[in-house]
């Protein structure tokens, strides 16, 4: 038989029970509350966006086709988003950056002025298994992307362990 421990004694589960019903067992209620609110789905979602997420796709160079795999690596740290990607483009061109964005609404945000003065605002929106990147006004494109690279709408999907 499994115990259950309240006010620092050993009680069995069916007396814990009836103690909450008759409102001695406000810690185990408490308790129960907690636990509830640790899997709401809100918590979860904020729970799990850490992680690899990737794009497979094809890319043409002067010696044919190629399979190539874009990454996005994301870490949730005390609400504070680390980003990291790489994307892949025709004839060589890549994008890649990475950062800490903060959370703004339902999704996260990074901004920076860059060395010209323009400025790179980078969002990014995570729903379920889809990461997908917003490039606001184009200006993270002219800095971290060659000619033929973009950031604007590209998505990822989370990684199967």
């Amino acid at each position: 038989m499994s115990y259950l421990f309240t006010k620092a004694i050993v009680v069995p589960p069916l007396k814990v029970a009836a103690r909450l019903f008759r409102g001695e067992g406000v810690f185990l209620a408490g308790l129960v509350i907690l636990m509830i609110a640790c899997i709401n789905p809100a918590t979860a979602q904020k729970i799990s966006i850490s992680g690899a997420y990737t794009r497979d796709h094809d890319i043409m160079t002067v010696d044919g086709t190629f399979s190539v795999r874009d990454s996005l690596h994301l870490t949730l740290q005390a609400g504070k988003l680390h980003f990291n990607f790489a994307t892949f483009f025709d004839y060589g061109h890549s994008c890649g950056m990475e950062g800490i964005a903060a959370k703004v609404e339902n999704y996260y945000e990074y901004k920076e002025t860059l060395d010209d003065g323009n400025v790179c605002q980078l969002r990014i929106r995570v729903t379920g298994s889809e990461a997908k990147l917003e490039d606001v006004g184009n200006g993270c494109r002219l800095f971290y992307c060659g000619m033929r690279g973009y950031i604007e709408g590209s998505t990822f999907y989370k990684a199967k362990k």
